[in-house]
């Protein structure tokens, strides 16, 4: 097993990794611990550090240290593949550096594995992120790094993130030889991750640490993830915001116009409420003290572009380079001086530290032809003027840019040519009822066979725009736990505890249990 070296990527994007928070230890110190019991155990022969962080050695001068100002998917595998031969090595355990909970006999058992079926690559499925590294194979490395820089050039030029070698071999899938161990129990539809890279997981790390006390087993782990509310539930990661009620069309899956016109009489595209930009800047600001790295919507109920500072809106939250802009409209305001001055906004900004694009843009458009389009939207707009609009903010925002389409029984026929049309660049939604608040019209049961806690309630803050803070969505303009200018957002936060430890305990109340939402996600 000494033909294995540790190879620990350092982010200077992981935002916690340096916390002291583990009994006066950090990640970054956990990590190092766990391969140096690799190497005391025999399982490898060396430790290496990939990183970004350019006074890293300064930190342990006893470390071997790889540094790199700008690392892609290309030169990782360059590297990896380097240093591997250097050290007359076959494999490399390779695992991010934020990860306090590196297991050693999940990584035993990747080895055996891997080793005992002579595969090119090895990862563990099914178990939460940061328990487990992934084994790669020398050769496999060098072909890699050919192949980022001829066939797959382009992807060769992505960053650097926790699933990049998965994600780079998916490419040519079928010429390689890859193994996985499986999980006893299948953790995934928790969406559990366990670094430290941002302050949600960072937040969920301590709380494990705190409740695992001297606990080694990552099924046991696992299992007492599932059963905490403060890890189940930490710092929201996904802000969807209305920033203004206006809105002209009435699609078929949306709640929306009937319940604008109960409340305030009138139908929404009479509506004329709007969030200031001093209150949205003051909220953006919340936001990031409170969330660190989240993603904001600007699209709830109501269509954004009608508000006239949606410019001025973006540029606030690209201020933070931990926040991220997403956008969902029907396209049809989109202009071509808007995509001017969208470009350079995006060109100004930072990178994002989030994993996120800067901005990304949802275009509903629902079906493929024209009077499929018009039956869902209920406009008489024609559809090519939208693909126009798509076609021209896709110069500004060529992979950011998301065609859109809800599956319904009235659109389901046009699915598939939606998907080949676009080639499969799309974001494809199921049809949400409201809690039968809307007629039933979905064309297939999607929910999983067991119910987990509604991930929405875990992650998901939904702000109207007086600031009031609905329940969730599913409550669309009812259920108001808070007002966001006026309370603090942890607080506003805390006030959804009670239900989370009820659905912990399999308890619904009369929403929850109507309401099939609870597994899918944003971001």
């Amino acid at each position: 097993m000494m033909k294995n070296l540790v190879i620990l990527f350092a982010s200077k994007n992981s935002s916690y990794m340096f916390c002291p928070d583990f009994d006066g230890k950090s990640a970054f110190d956990l990590s190092l611990c766990w391969a140096n019991e690799l190497i005391k155990n025999d399982l490898a022969k060396d430790l290496v550090v990939f990183t970004d962080i350019e006074d890293l050695q300064n930190k342990n001068e006893s470390l071997k240290v790889v540094y790199n100002s700008q690392w892609n998917v290309s030169t990782l595998f360059q590297n990896i593949n380097q240093i591997l031969t250097k050290n007359d090595a076959q494999s490399a355990i390779y695992a991010f550096a934020d990860c306090p909970f590196l297991n050693q006999e999940i990584t035993k058992k990747l080895l055996d594995s891997h080793y005992e079926y002579q595969a090119e690559y090895t990862f563990a499925d099914g178990y939460p992120y940061g328990f487990a590294p992934e084994i790669i194979d020398v050769g496999t490395c060098g072909i890699l790094a050919e192949l980022a820089k001829t066939n797959f050039s382009k992807e060769g030029q992505w960053s650097v993130k926790k699933d990049s070698i998965f994600s780079f071999l998916k490419l040519d899938i079928n010429s390689f030889e890859i193994e996985t161990v499986l999980a006893q129990t299948d953790w995934r539809l928790f969406r559990f991750n366990f670094d430290c890279s941002k302050k949600e997981y960072f937040v969920s790390c301590k709380e494990l640490w705190k409740n695992a006390q001297t606990e080694k087993d990552i099924e046991v782990l696992s299992k007492i993830a599932t059963e905490n509310p403060a890890i189940l539930k930490t710092v929201p990661s996904y802000y969807n915001i209305q920033i203004c009620d206006s809105c002209t069309a009435k699609c078929i899956y949306c709640p929306y116009p009937k319940c604008y016109e109960e409340k305030n009489k009138i139908n929404p595209s009479q509506a004329k409420n709007q969030m200031s930009f001093e209150n949205f800047c003051n909220l953006v600001d919340k936001i990031k003290d409170f969330s660190n790295q989240a993603v904001i919507n600007l699209s709830l109920w109501g269509e954004p572009f009608n508000h006239p500072q949606l410019l001025d809106f973006i540029k606030k939250v690209l201020s933070y380079d931990s926040l991220s802009v997403f956008i969902e409209t029907d396209g049809q305001k989109i202009t071509q001086s808007f995509c001017d001055e969208l470009k350079q906004i995006v060109e100004n900004a930072a990178e994002r530290t989030n994993g996120w694009q800067k901005v990304m843009i949802a275009i509903s458009l629902d079906a493929t032809t024209n009077q499929t389009y018009q039956k869902i939207r209920n406009v008489q707009n024609d559809i090519q003027e939208v693909l126009e609009k798509i076609k021209m903010i896709s110069q500004v925002l060529p992979d950011s840019v998301y065609p859109q389409f809800v599956r319904t029984n009235y659109n389901e026929e046009e699915l598939e040519s939606f998907y080949r049309f676009w080639n499969g660049n799309v974001i494809i939604q199921k049809y949400d009822d409201f809690a039968h608040l809307l007629p039933e019209c979905k064309p297939a049961d999607l929910s999983p066979l067991e119910r987990n806690v509604c991930w929405h309630l875990r992650r998901d803050m939904v702000i109207l725009t007086n600031g009031d803070v609905p329940f969730c969505k599913e409550y669309v303009l009812d259920g108001i736990i808070g007002n966001v200018f006026e309370q603090n957002l942890e607080e506003i936060w805390k006030k959804t505890d009670d239900v989370v430890k009820e659905h912990i305990c399999q308890k619904y109340n009369s929403k929850c249990g109507n309401c099939d939402e609870y597994y899918t996600f944003n971001f």
